[in-house]
């Protein structure tokens, strides 16, 4: 299974496993890991995961020291 069908297979389940019951939810799970190949945990990350991206700050760190 390729990279984009994943991808799209996760954004057509994940409402589903949102708005479903503990039972449900178990079998949404598994049938996603036989799919996709996926470990439980990482599976579950990404069903609960947001689909957009977080963005981070860049902190500065410490000034450069430049030798004459």
């Amino acid at each position: 299974m390729s990279n984009e069908s994943k991808q799209e297979y996760l954004s057509s389940i994940m409402e589903r496993y949102r708005n479903s019951s503990k039972k449900e939810k178990q079998k949404i799970l598994d049938e996603f890991c036989t799919t996709c190949g996926y470990n439980m945990k990482y599976a579950i990350r990404k069903l609960n995961s947001t689909s957009e991206k977080r963005v981070r700050k860049k902190r500065p760190g410490r000034k450069k020291k430049y030798y004459s």
